[in-house]
């Protein structure tokens, strides 16, 4: 993101004019097309220069902001993110003209499908870090109602009714309903060349978020459960895991210092994206990598509304933040080197 390279940069030069006496090698990697797939960014800095990567931590996007829970600023160090299963669901039937209708519709069918996918949830699931996001939140909560609504929240029998009486916005209700479970939504649709004809075939492609450590057969058969047999699912790229990165290190003890240096009564847990980054290309190498672009809760700038939306921004004041920050995080670490 424009965020992270700008406030990495300015950290760099930092480092660089303060003359800062560093015991490890600190190394700005900047791509472009994450977005993209980063075929020709991360991916190909990782498989022709592995030795920039021959590093003990990395420190990314994705974490950092805060989130609000019954008014405690909770900071999310992002130690994992969900994999990808881009299916398409296909629907066959029968074509025809558009003045005889019939039953066998291919985009009536498709409609089915979508409905059940939009209307449904996939299992539930609780992976460790996501176990650890939620029991130290709980911990951390002054009103001891809400830290047991957030333990709640990881038992499948609880776990909906927990989540819609916690004091938290909706975007982050929803965020805490996709980090225990994996998720499939529906992004596009295909269907139909004429308006007077019936087609034979209706597409919609799935952008499918497996959490860490499920395989392709597992979230499969998940999918498959709420497609039912109303349509057939079709892989177009390779299925891609989640990553999962230890959160017990010195780098994150970092992170936690230079927060409570900041605000004392600052609340920081490992957290899990529920999309991807670039460090899915870094989980077989022997490094921890972190998102963490430290960002104070700002009515109105809520992360998760503005991420991938209109008029996403960020405010200068933050930005400011972030790089006092992670200023003082490599600081931290390179004394505790």
């Amino acid at each position: 993101s424009k965020l992270t390279g700008a406030v990495q940069l300015q950290v760099l030069l930092m480092c660089k004019r303060l003359g800062l006496p560093l015991k490890r090698d600190l190394v700005l990697v900047a791509t472009a097309d994450e977005e993209k797939g980063a075929r020709y960014g991360m991916e190909w800095l990782v498989d022709q220069h592995p030795e920039w990567f021959d590093a003990e931590y990395g420190l990314n996007e994705a974490g950092g902001f805060a989130l609000m829970v019954d008014g405690i600023p909770v900071y999310t160090c992002q130690v994992a993110e969900k994999g990808s299963a881009p299916y398409d669901v296909v629907a066959q039937g029968k074509p025809g003209h558009s003045s005889v209708p019939h039953n066998d519709n291919a985009i009536a069918h498709l409609g089915q499908a979508l409905y059940r996918i939009g209307a449904g949830l996939m299992p539930h699931r609780v992976v460790p870090c996501v176990q650890a996001f939620f029991e130290l939140m709980a911990t951390r909560m002054p009103n001891a109602e809400v830290g047991d609504l957030l333990r709640a929240v990881l038992v499948p029998e609880t776990s909906e009714a927990a989540l819609a009486r916690l004091p938290v916005n909706e975007a982050t209700r929803l965020m805490f309903q996709a980090m225990v479970r994996n998720t499939c939504a529906p992004t596009v649709l295909e269907a139909g060349l004429k308006r007077n004809v019936i087609p034979s075939q209706a597409r919609a492609q799935l952008s499918g978020r497996p959490l860490p450590g499920v395989d392709e057969s597992i979230f499969e058969g998940e999918v498959k459960g709420l497609v039912g047999d109303t349509g057939k699912l079709d892989l177009t790229e390779p299925f891609r895991q989640g990553v999962a990165f230890d959160h017990n290190t010195p780098l994150f003890d970092a992170i936690v210092g230079a927060m409570h240096e900041v605000d004392a009564k600052s609340v920081v847990v490992p957290y899990m994206q529920t999309g991807g980054t670039d460090a899915r290309f870094l989980g077989h190498l022997d490094m921890q990598v972190y998102g963490f672009v430290p960002m104070r809760y700002e009515a109105g700038l809520d992360f998760f509304e503005l991420c991938h939306g209109h008029d996403e921004r960020v405010s200068t004041h933050n930005v400011t933040f972030a790089v006092q920050v992670l200023f003082d995080v490599i600081c931290r670490l390179n004394k505790a080197s």
